[in-house]
């Protein structure tokens, strides 16, 4: 078994042995081994046994962990070799075998003037910082005192006063220095607090020697602990207790201790008092270095005034001497003076040098930031000539505003701090108050002694560039929207094609039941509601598809005055708190649009004034023909040329940046949860887009809001709009039905028995060129859907073309016109139905279909 020894310390003498594993050591009482001893931690160390090895581990204890003089770094493992003594607290132990007594009593000495080599390089006792208030205090006493003198007599009289005055438990003490010349140690001072002890010989020598040979710093706690016979006999005859010498070193050097010591009461000292003599000793050690350096120059200037003497009792011999060296410095005057002409046409080279730079600033300027030079760069750029501005202040003059102003103080101190280049981008004023970006590089400038007398700024103007940044960030941006709309489009599409379908069947059917109910039954005005319920779904269907791509339904030549006016007067009769205000040009083109897509945009953007003004307020309607030029469209992939503009301007609450940049995303609403859909906007947007146009938003917090947008201008003429039949029309013809969808099929039959009308079905695009090829004769026309899966609606129409040029067909849709349906359109199909649609709209297109030459 391996045994722990207390050598000395409160329980020391006494033994016992150290278990397998990990043995936890300190004074409380729930550690493996309980020491009494008030300099120890609760948990101070733990020493880990394994195999053959002993390891010990400062547990970040309050006075530390020694191993044979060095301190260890709390946290790691140390290897411990058997017998070698371990300081903790004022207890000293050993593991393994006893260590001599002799050993136990140095744990404080600390190597000060020698690095430590391998693991021990850890141990450094610098690691300790001086916190303490007294310690910093005397520090600083000290500090002081050795920065108001040179005279090595009055700083070491000054330290031992520090000393005395702030350690009460010194009693005595003493600082020797190592004469220079002759090797030897030399008191500087000495001194007791008991006035009847003479100064002399009040230290032990002993001890002093010690350090100076060894560098390291001594400290004995209690020197009743030693037998006597060890200790020397100044200790035993000054009846010293405790003791504490540290080395003086400077340049890796022992110039001398600092001794003191106490008589009255053993333990005097603690460790803390150790650590603040050493680092009182770096200070007094830098001031006897500077001291000796002092006293050699006051060596030097006396041999000088010997040389001056020996030189005046010469002066009769040199007066001939001196005539020559007098024409010697007359030649090196001239020489001189050419050297300042030709410094001088150097700087004139240089300067029209610098001012041939006319696209580049140079700008000089001293510490307070007064310009110094001004190249002709810096002329060209802000404007203002180098006689206007040199001698003023540059921060003044081309910074804008405060915050500039204070960002390039933050750039300038930083130069000054750092000593270095720094370059950066900052905006400048020029005379005539634009406002340039400037890529600029300050530099510190030097003097013949290193120090730093201004700064030197070069600047590039960068403002058409950052001007190009500035558009591609934009260019960009509205890309990134514009696809992000394009895909919600595209799935918002698909949606409301589906959705039309299911609206379809219901459509059909309560179209049919109303025929076959009398208005007196209780379920005549169910249907009739059924049907108002369908309209208002095919209105959401409505603002989806206007949302997504190709999102037209019916696209003919508009007036938008015509079309503004209507508008605007109908909503006008329900808002009666809002002032409409309409300014019309006279003779607006046409264009073509889908007129109830148009009035949905135009509703929406009412609306939005409207809950933009709710203690009402003006809405400005406008129109206007206008010409777009490609830096105008080049943003938004249309074509320059001639357009209508529409300006709706409110005089409401306004919106900030981020509602700005939302304000066309499909389900971005600023109202409250159930008080919009989020699509008004967003289907705005997709209509307007989708007819080759744009729209735009201009608007600050509280200052309104004006929404413009752009129609392109088309050369047709006006129609004359048909109206629709009050009653369905009926006929006796054969129609085609071609759609994939049974429940479509079923409604499709249904209603076109009740017109009167005889049909075949077909439920995909083969099957219909099947059936039209074996009986075209027997069929007048062809009700095809767009959409259908492997063949659709386009390759459908060009089979039967192929079979029959004349054939007649009604397009029908979930979704709304597109540029397939569009071509379709032209080159031969005669008329579009949208989805859902009921028995009465579906009689007057076959009709239209069918009565056409």
């Amino acid at each position: 078994m391996t045994k722990l020894y207390i050598i000395s310390g409160p329980m020391g003498g006494t033994s016992t042995e150290l278990k397998d594993g990990a043995t936890f050591i300190g004074k409380a009482s729930d550690n493996d081994i309980q020491i009494k001893d008030r300099s120890i931690s609760r948990k101070h160390v733990k020493i880990i046994k394994k195999d053959e090895i002993l390891l010990i581990e400062d547990l970040k204890s309050e006075n530390g962990t020694w191993i044979d003089e060095d301190p260890i770094k709390p946290g790691y493992e140390f290897e411990v070799e058997e017998g070698l003594p371990v300081s903790i607290g004022d207890t000293v132990i050993s593991l393994g075998r006893e260590c001599p007594r002799d050993r136990a009593n140095t744990k404080y000495s600390i190597n000060l003037s020698e690095k430590l080599n391998g693991r021990k390089k850890n141990l450094s006792y610098r690691e300790r910082r001086i916190t303490n208030k007294r310690e910093l205090e005397l520090i600083y006493e000290v500090s002081s005192a050795l920065m108001q003198s040179l005279d090595i007599n009055e700083i070491s009289q000054k330290i031992m006063d520090s000393l005395f005055d702030r350690f009460r438990r010194i009693d005595g003490g003493a600082i020797l220095l190592i004469d220079d010349t002759t090797g030897k140690l030399k008191e500087i001072i000495t001194r007791s607090r008991d006035k009847r002890r003479k100064n002399k010989n009040s230290y032990s020598r002993t001890i002093v020697d010690r350090v100076i040979r060894d560098g390291k710093a001594v400290m004995i706690s209690d020197t009743s602990q030693e037998d006597e016979e060890n200790l020397s006999d100044s200790i035993v005859k000054l009846k010293i207790k405790s003791i504490m010498c540290v080395p003086l070193i400077s340049k890796s050097q022992t110039r001398g201790v600092i001794y003191v010591h106490s008589v009255r009461v053993p333990d005097g000292f603690r460790k803390d008092d150790l650590f603040l003599l050493t680092g009182l000793s770096y200070p007094a050690a830098v001031s006897l270095e500077n001291a000796l350096l002092y006293s050699k120059s006051k060596r030097a200037e006396e041999a000088l005034q010997t040389a001056r003497d020996e030189l005046e009792e010469r002066v009769g011999e040199r007066t001939a001497e001196l005539s020559d060296a007098n024409a010697l410095l007359q030649q090196e005057i001239s020489e001189r003076k050419r050297a300042e002409e030709e410094l001088q046409e150097t700087n004139k080279f240089l300067k029209n040098i610098l001012d041939s730079s006319s696209s580049i600033s140079i700008i000089s300027t001293d510490l307070d930031s007064n310009v110094l030079f001004w190249n002709k760069g810096a002329e060209n750029i802000f404007g203002y000539k180098a006689e206007e501005i040199v001698g003023r202040q540059k921060i003044d003059i081309l910074y804008p505003d405060d915050e500039t102003k204070e960002g390039i103080q933050k750039i300038k101190s930083s130069v000054f701090s750092d000593n270095k280049e720094l370059t950066f981008e900052i905006r400048e004023a020029t005379k005539d108050g634009r406002e340039l970006w400037i890529h600029s590089t300050l530099t510190p400038r030097l003097d013949e002694n290193g120090q730093i007398v201004g700064i030197l700024g070069i600047g590039n103007d960068i403002t058409k560039r950052k001007q190009a940044e500035k558009e591609k960030e934009k260019l960009e941006g509205q890309l990134q929207h514009a696809q992000k709309m394009e895909a919600v489009g595209t799935l918002a599409g698909g949606i409301a094609h589906d959705f039309n379908n299911l609206l379809m069947g219901i459509q059909g059917n309560a179209s049919l039941m109303l025929l076959d109910v009398d208005p007196s039954h209780p379920h005549y005005e169910k249907l009739r509601n059924i049907e108002q319920y369908i309209q208002n779904a095919a209105g959401l269907t409505k603002q989806l598809l206007g949302f997504s791509k190709g999102g037209k339904y019916e696209v003919k030549p508009v007036s938008l005055n015509e079309l503004i006016e209507k508008t605007s007067e109908m909503f006008g009769r329900t808002k009666k708190e809002i002032s409409i205000h309409l300014k019309f040009q006279e003779d607006i083109w046409i264009v073509e649009a889908d007129q109830g897509q148009i009035e949905q945009v135009l509703l929406n953007l009412y609306v939005n004034a409207w809950q933009a003004m709710p203690n009402g307020g003006d809405l400005d309607l406008e129109t206007e023909n206008v010409m777009l030029d490609q830096v105008f469209v080049k943003p938004y992939g249309i074509e320059p040329g001639n357009y209508v503009k529409i300006s709706v301007n409110d005089t409401g609450v306004g919106m900030d940046n981020a509602t700005k940049q939302r304000i066309f995303d499909p389900f971005f609403t600023t109202k409250k949860m159930g008080r919009g859909t989020g699509l008004g906007l967003a289907s705005a947007y997709g209509i307007i887009k989708n007819h080759g146009g744009i729209i735009k938003v201009d608007s600050n917090k509280g200052d309104g809001a004006t929404f413009n947008i752009y129609l392109p201008r088309s050369q047709k003429e006006l129609i004359k709009e048909i109206q629709v039949a009050e009653k369905f029309l009926k006929g006796e013809e054969t129609i085609l039905l071609v759609d994939d969808e049974d429940m479509i099929i079923d409604v499709g039959k249904a209603m076109l028995r009740t017109l009167g009308y005889n049909f075949f079905v077909a439920k995909s695009g083969k099957e219909a060129v099947e059936i039209y090829k074996q009986k075209q004769d027997k069929i007048d026309m062809v009700i095809l859907d767009m959409i259908m899966p492997d063949m659709g609606g386009q390759e459908t129409y060009d089979h039967m073309h192929g079979i029959n040029p004349d054939v007649k067909v009604l397009l029908s849709s979930g979704y709304s016109i597109n540029d397939q349906t569009k071509d379709l359109l032209v080159n031969g199909c005669n008329v579009f139905i949208q989805k859902p649609f009921n028995i009465k709209q579906m009689s007057v297109k076959i009709r239209e279909v069918l009565d056409k030459g």
